[in-house]
Parts: structure tokens; C-alpha cells; sequence
């Protein structure tokens, strides 16, 4: 629609300009009509080609950046959205890390209680053999569970980190 009106808009503007070369109109005197030579034509012709080519240019020019706005718009998106789900595993990590240190402190107080206890047992009291085994089998079990406690805090700290 824009090309149409261009031409139209040059075409006059070349007939105007032909129409004030030519000597001033009396109004005695037929007017006569004046043909466009074909240079003048093949000008505003080529004229004409140019404009549409640069509206075509800029058309163009103009969705590429449209594109690289959106594209600019869908990175910046995907590189919230990674962010904020690296920030929810970092939470979700650090909450790990602080519930597996408490469990593990837990067990260590819980340790060591115990370790006194059979101690004291053992110092005050005659125990069996038996009951002695049984008392360092159960305190094995605690040390095996405190270390894989300690593990676990590990890889949660890992992960934080």
C-alpha cells in the first residue's frame, strides 16, 4: 500500500516538475498535454524500485529484530528460570546439610552416653562376658551409624558447595 502511494506521490512530482520547466500556461492558449519522455519515465520508474527496495530492507530489518528480542527475551527466561532452580537446590541442599548434622551431633551425644554407661557398668558391677559382648555390639552399631551419618553430611555439604 505504502509502494502505491510512493509512486503515485513521485509520478506527480515528476509531472510537476516537467509542468514548471515548460513556459508559464496562459490562459488564452490551449493547454496542451505533456507526455513524460522515456529517460524521465525509466527515472521515476527506477525511483519507485529503490523506495520499495528500502521499505523491503527495512521491513525485514525490522523483524530481525523482533526475532533478536525475542530470542534475547527466551535466554534471559531460561537463565532465570536455571538460576532459580539452582537457588531452590542450594536451599533444599543446605536444609539437608543442617537436619543431617543435627542427626549426626544426635548420635554422637548419644554415643558417647552410652560408651560412659557400659563404662560405669563395667567398673561398678560384675558383667558377664556375655553381656559385655553384646553391650560392644551395640555400641559398634552406634559408631557404623554415626559414620554413615558423617557421610551423608558430607555429601550435603558437597552439595551446598
Amino acid at each position: 500500500m505504502k509502494s502505491k502511494h510512493l509512486f503515485l506521490g513521485l509520478l506527480l512530482l515528476g509531472a510537476t516538475s516537467v509542468f514548471a520547466q515548460e513556459e508559464p500556461l496562459n490562459e488564452n492558449k490551449p493547454t496542451k498535454e505533456v507526455e513524460l519522455t522515456e529517460e524521465q519515465k525509466a527515472h521515476i520508474a527506477k525511483q519507485v524500485k529503490l523506495e520499495e527496495k528500502r521499505i523491503k530492507q527495512e521491513e525485514k530489518l525490522a523483524k530481525l529484530e523482533q526475532k533478536q528480542a525475542e530470542q534475547k527475551a527466551k535466554a534471559e527466561a531460561k537463565a532465570l528460570k536455571k538460576t532459580e532452580k539452582e537457588a531452590k537446590a542450594k536451599e533444599k541442599a543446605i536444609k539437608q546439610y543442617n537436619k543431617a548434622l543435627s542427626k549426626y551431633t544426635k548420635e554422637k551425644i548419644s554415643l558417647e552416653k552410652s560408651k560412659n554407661k557400659f563404662e560405669k557398668k563395667k567398673l561398678k558391677e560384675k558383667i558377664s562376658p556375655l553381656d559385655i559382648q553384646k553391650e560392644e555390639i551395640k555400641l559398634k552399631d552406634k559408631e557404623l551409624k554415626l559414620k554413615e551419618l558423617e557421610l551423608k553430611m558430607e555429601q550435603a555439604k558437597m552439595k551446598v558447595n
